[in-house]
């Protein structure tokens, strides 16, 4: 009679029994493709009994899996997104694993949980090509595949034997649309030849019907949609007036798209002011006038600097420009007075400078008039505005009076 030692300790299937999953497993079956279980149990047996890392279990695991789907020639996804799969699903595992000892936690929806996922541990492990039956071209191999989607014992993998069929079908649609496409090739060559040689003679047609031959029937190049114009320059002048917005004109004159409207007024805007600079011409002297303004900018958002420069004379009033200023001053003034009078080619026509009595303009070193004199190479009379002169006058008329 033998007895056992008290050291001696007796390791049960129990003891080494997997939750949800059942006893580990050294080797897959090498004549069909495994499930999701038996890859959990060859994972768990590298894991528990090899004592390896979760990665290297995945990887080692992973590696045994492609071996046999390489053996039966099916394409596959690449080894990191079998790992990743693999990963995933223990990462399920351990989730549900979390409360099984809390009998106090485990409420009714944790129960289904577990309901819910021991099933689909008998589904087919499906790491192929999401393409595959496209990629695979031996029949054989074909066939293969479609029978390990049934499992062994007799139940159906339903997700990816749906997932297969799908794929067939498609397979088929693809091939019948293939035939279709060079029955209609053919049939446009046939009419291609009956016409050219009914319309040749026999000399020219063994030449012409050969070149018909070789060169595959195409469409005809699609016409280019024409174009209405509707637009005239009254019409968008109109709409600057009228200080309609792209989007509203729009609505109101056609149905077209909104930056048609928008070029075709920049367009008007750049002829209108390019006609204005060739239709003025006069010999007479003229005074440039400027005055700096805060207004607020079009965008409506911040207000900006602006220079309004206009030039007058003998019967002669006419804005040149209203720049935008990045500074108030005296450089940017003077700067932006002699672009405005170059544009307009008037640099031989002013004779005088008419501006408001600020430090910026009146400064004798660095003032608005100091600078543009010398951009202008030549001295100019410099005139007070009216306002100004009235006051001074009337300053002297009654300090004459007073005496």
């Amino acid at each position: 009679m033998t007895s056992t030692s008290t050291g001696a300790s007796v390791v049960t299937r129990n003891k080494t029994n997997i939750w949800l999953i059942g006893q580990s497993l050294r080797k897959l079956n090498p004549t069909k493709l495994p499930f999701i279980s038996e890859v959990l149990r060859l994972f768990f047996y590298y894991k528990n009994e090899e004592r390896k890392t979760i990665l290297e279990s995945a990887t080692v695991t992973a590696c045994e899996v492609i071996g046999l789907c390489e053996k039966a020639n099916i394409p596959i996804r690449l080894k990191k997104h079998v790992i990743t799969k693999i990963r995933k699903h223990f990462k399920e595992w351990q989730n549900l694993k979390k409360n099984k000892e809390n009998k106090n936690k485990r409420s009714e929806a944790l129960k289904n949980k577990e309901q819910d996922w021991q099933p689909k541990l008998e589904d087919l492990f499906d790491i192929a090509h999401y393409d595959v039956l496209s990629i695979m071209t031996v029949e054989k191999d074909k066939q293969f595949l479609l029978l390990q989607v049934q499992v062994v014992i007799g139940s159906v993998d339903r997700k990816s034997l749906i997932k297969w069929k799908k794929m067939e079908e498609k397979e088929g649609r693809i091939k019948k649309l293939r035939e279709r496409e060079s029955k209609n090739i053919s049939a446009l060559t046939e009419k291609v030849l009956l016409s050219s040689s009914s319309f040749s003679s026999c000399d020219e047609t063994s030449a012409s019907d050969l070149e018909v031959a070789s060169e595959s029937p195409q469409a005809k190049p699609p016409q280019k949609r024409t174009r209405k114009d509707i637009f005239n320059r009254q019409l968008a002048s109109s709409l600057d007036v009228c200080k309609w917005s792209d989007r509203k004109a729009t609505t109101v004159v056609f149905n077209v798209n909104r930056s048609s409207i928008r070029q075709y007024r920049l367009k008007n805007q750049k002829a209108v002011a390019e006609s204005l600079k060739t239709e003025f011409k006069h010999d007479l002297p003229l005074t440039i006038h400027w005055d700096e303004k805060l207004i607020e900018d079009v965008t409506g958002h911040k207000s900006v600097d602006r220079l309004p420069i206009l030039v007058s004379g003998h019967g002669i009033n006419q804005l040149l420009a209203v720049p935008k200023l990045k500074r108030g001053t005296s450089t940017a003034c003077a700067s932006a007075v002699y672009e405005a009078i170059n544009s307009w080619g008037l640099r031989d026509k002013v004779k005088c400078l008419c501006f408001d009595t600020t430090a910026v303009n009146t400064g004798l070193i660095n003032g608005a008039c100091v600078k543009l004199e010398k951009k202008m190479k030549k001295d100019l009379a410099s005139l007070s505005p009216s306002h100004f002169r009235n006051y001074v006058i009337s300053c002297s008329e009654s300090i004459a009076r007073t005496g």
